[in-house]
């Protein structure tokens, strides 16, 4: 979760997905399965916490290195 927030274009994602699996669905697009070593098929994935996650980003955006949250 922590990369997402990192990565400008997996956080303009993020903040536009309903869950888990449309983010990968739309990374997947773009030709990209995995980012920070982790492959989004792992099936060792906490799936309820990244959908939880995906629900609090969306409509989010974040800006500069203190992250604050400004409703987009």
């Amino acid at each position: 979760m922590q990369r997402i927030l990192q990565v400008e274009n997996f956080q303009n994602v993020a903040c536009v997905c309903a869950d888990w699996s449309e983010f990968v669905q739309e990374l997947e697009e773009w030709g990209v399965t995995g980012c920070a070593k982790i492959e989004f098929d792992d099936p060792e994935l906490d799936i309820p916490t990244l959908d939880k996650f995906m629900v609090t980003e969306n409509g989010y955006e974040r800006t500069g290195e203190d992250f604050n949250l400004i409703y987009a």
